[in-house]
């Protein structure tokens, strides 16, 4: 890859990510002022949840996929890179099918025993229909990273925030938004629309690439324990710091719960993380 692809790649990234960021900040206003103090704080409460449910099923699969794209490119096997990609995106499919159904089941015992808020329910159940095309995107994008085609990864989380945005902003208006269940819940849908927009927009993409003529070298078995070899330690590495986050999302309400002065905890949780925290800088990304 020469100097100026690198440059036109690295230039497009951060111009994408920074507005990408800026959607994200207007849509935590939007949605802090659709769904109140204590509507984000419910809705901060379950999204731990569903950013562990993205890393158990492709954090470690989608930089796995980028580099072995990108390594495989190099070398001129693109047959190996259409193997490596399917594999790829079998795995993320079975382990999002079993984590989506998991958290849709479990919903009822994760709010009351967890996160000891019964109203997390039902926007547990809802967010759990869109991990697997979370998984699934998230994956193809890696494999856009691989090529080089930074556009198609950009588009396509810029096309999420807009249609997240858009949706709380639809729902605010069109219902009474006052219940934080029902808040939440709408803001859950915005969720699941955002996921369903941004992996039909990069399916759409991976559909439209020149078939490979070039017969894979790696066989199936090598393939798989080349791309779980890598995949497992940093899914390992990534799921303890997801678990240690949302330990401190649960934990921070139940502990502002103890103190007399505050008489809605779960409303100064959502102001601490809702509307407070997006102010701190760029560290992390804007959920």
């Amino acid at each position: 890859m020469g100097k100026k692809q690198i440059i036109q790649g690295a230039l497009l990234l951060s111009a994408s990510n920074l507005l990408s960021r800026l959607l994200g900040f207007v849509y935590r206003i939007t949605m802090t002022k659709a769904i109140g103090a204590e509507g984000m704080g419910l809705y901060q409460l379950i999204m731990p949840l569903y950013a562990l449910s993205w890393t158990l099923t492709s954090a470690g699969l989608t930089t796995t996929l980028s580099h072995l794209t990108a390594r495989e490119l190099a070398l001129g096997q693109k047959g190996n890179v259409k193997r490596i990609l399917h594999l790829s995106l079998l795995l993320s499919l079975c382990l999002s099918v079993l984590v989506a159904a998991g958290l849709f089941f479990l919903a009822p015992f994760l709010s009351v025993q967890l996160l000891q808020d019964a109203r997390a329910v039902h926007p547990l159940q809802i967010i759990s229909c869109c991990i697997p095309m979370m998984a699934l995107g998230s994956c193809m994008r890696g494999y856009f990273y691989g090529l080089q085609k930074h556009a198609v990864p950009a588009a396509s989380q810029l096309l999420e925030q807009l249609v997240r945005l858009s949706a709380i902003f639809i729902l605010s208006t069109a219902f009474s938004l006052a219940v934080p269940q029902q808040a939440v819940c709408a803001a859950a849908v915005g969720i699941v629309l955002g996921e369903t927009a941004s992996f039909l927009l990069t399916l759409l993409c991976l559909k439209t690439q020149p078939a490979s003529p070039t017969a894979a070298r790696f066989s199936r078995r090598h393939c798989l324990s080349l791309i779980l070899s890598m995949a497992i330690p940093l899914s390992a590495t990534r799921i303890f710091g997801s678990l240690l986050h949302t330990a401190e999302n649960i934990l921070i309400p139940q502990r502002l719960s103890l103190f007399s002065q505050s008489t809605n905890a779960l409303a100064d949780f959502g102001r601490l993380t809702g509307m407070a925290m997006p102010l701190r800088g760029a560290k992390g990304k804007l959920l």
